[in-house]
């Protein structure tokens, strides 16, 4: 007969999930599933070997944290592009200035008309840019 102790309660997070209690016993060995992607590493010592002593690795969980890497990698190479091209439009509304309205609070702006409705993006100190229907204070981006 089930008791409440028997019933499992949904997840909300991994700190929800006991140790030990993984959805599926997997296979731990010492050397990583061989890829082309996975980088050399140094051999382990000998004679270091065994639960407590050597590193644990799964092989599960070692292809989630290289598609994890992947995805992360490209995201912070894509970052480093959106700086790159923000400062060239930063210095393209300075050359621009005397040229540009002025919005309610006197900084000079442009507005753009993208797919989304109209952007207006100001020039402060910071460039912001903003949705220039809803009159939010936008975001520094």
């Amino acid at each position: 007969m089930a008791t409440k102790k028997d019933k499992k309660k949904p997840l909300k997070s991994l700190a929800d999930l006991p140790l030990g209690e993984a959805a599926a016993p997997a296979e731990t060995t010492n050397t990583p599933p061989a890829t082309d992607d996975t980088p050399e590493r140094s051999p382990e010592l000998p004679g270091v070997e065994g639960e407590g002593v050597s590193h644990v690795k799964i092989p599960a969980i070692i292809r989630k944290i290289n598609k994890y890497e992947g995805v992360k990698d490209t995201r912070c190479n894509a970052t480093a592009k959106e700086v790159e091209a923000k400062m060239d439009l930063f210095a393209e509304l300075h050359a621009h200035a005397e040229q540009l309205p002025r919005n309610q609070d006197g900084f000079r702006f442009y507005r753009h008309d993208s797919g989304d409705g109209p952007v207006d993006y100001i020039l402060e100190e910071k460039l912001k840019r903003r949705g220039a229907d809803t009159g939010d204070d936008g975001s520094s981006e």
